[in-house]
């Protein structure tokens, strides 16, 4: 049932991020007793410039391979890891050879995003710390095969992500011909997040509005 939930979700994202960004007032919604899908409602208003695009636009015009997208922001719960991963999902929906790296070290959830948790073997530790190669860790999606994922560590801490692993890394999915890497930042200002940022070529701040 939660594969199937989350299957729909990812269409959701994907069109998300593919059309000219909408903005959803409903979704679908969930009988929580039944367990079935009811009625699919949706409320659009365009709005904005379409974000895949103006990346896409910025890479071409840098004539750049491994073009590194970072998605962060200062606080926790806004949605970053939502929006990393349909964003991922909607550059492989083009047709761009995409990585998606989960910066959240012991903490990941990159990974139950895409439906890929029972399929982590290795980590992004694992390959900075050369317990593996890149291949190993990378994981193919099955629906899009050209998104691919470099999961956290869960076991590990922020103070294992370390500037000449992180950049040994990065270069090597540039050598392997990927367009698109998409880091998935940690919220705040401590090491994981500034890895992230440290190496992107632009970023996307993902905000909520707050009363303060």
């Amino acid at each position: 049932y939660q594969r199937r939930v989350r299957g729909e979700f990812m269409e959701l994202a994907s069109l998300f991020a593919r059309k000219n960004l909408y903005k959803y007032n409903k979704t679908f919604l969930l009988n929580s007793t039944s367990r079935k899908r009811t009625t699919l409602n949706f409320k659009t208003r365009k709005y904005g410039t379409n974000k895949i695009d103006t990346v896409v636009a910025n890479a071409d015009k840098r004539k750049k391979k491994g073009y590194v997208v970072c998605i962060t922001s200062g606080k926790g719960g806004v949605g970053k890891t939502t929006t990393a991963a349909s964003f991922a999902y909607g550059l492989a929906s083009r047709g761009f050879k995409t990585c998606v790296i989960d910066f959240d070290i012991g903490l990941r959830n990159l990974d139950i995003h895409l439906g890929m948790e029972r399929r982590v073997v290795f980590d992004f530790i694992s390959v900075i710390k050369e317990e593996c190669s890149l291949k190993q860790a990378l994981i193919k999606d099955k629906r899009l095969p050209q998104l691919h994922l470099l999961a956290a560590s869960q076991t590990r801490d922020k103070t294992a992500l370390k500037e000449d692993g992180v950049e040994r890394v990065l270069n090597e999915l540039k050598n392997q011909d990927f367009d698109f890497i998409v880091t998935d930042s940690p919220a705040g200002i401590e090491s994981g997040a500034h890895q992230a940022m440290y190496w992107s070529d632009t970023a996307i701040l993902c905000t909520n509005p707050g009363v303060y």
